[in-house]
């Protein structure tokens, strides 16, 4: 049934991709928008990405780390569509 869905295991890795980065956009966004100096809006973008790490450790006990790095560091030398994407 998951080819259904999906043509490939490389179609679901990147609609993953896709689905990720838009919530992602949208958190880096709000964290950087506003008025207070350029080095203080991104300290507090690395802060609230520093607090999700610590609150997925709190609750599972492993710090998974970032998804798209992640899948780089397993896909870039495989996957040409991923690592394009």
């Amino acid at each position: 049934s998951f080819y259904h869905f999906f043509d490939s295991k490389q179609a679901l890795t990147l609609e993953v991709v896709d689905g990720y980065w838009a919530a992602q956009r949208e958190q880096w966004r709000a964290a950087l928008t506003g008025d207070e100096p350029a080095l203080d809006r991104l300290c507090r973008l690395l802060e609230g990405m520093a607090d999700v790490q610590r609150d997925t450790r709190a609750e599972s006990g492993a710090v998974a780390g970032c998804l798209l790095g992640n899948l780089a560091l397993e896909l870039s030398t495989q996957e040409p569509e991923v690592r394009a994407r």
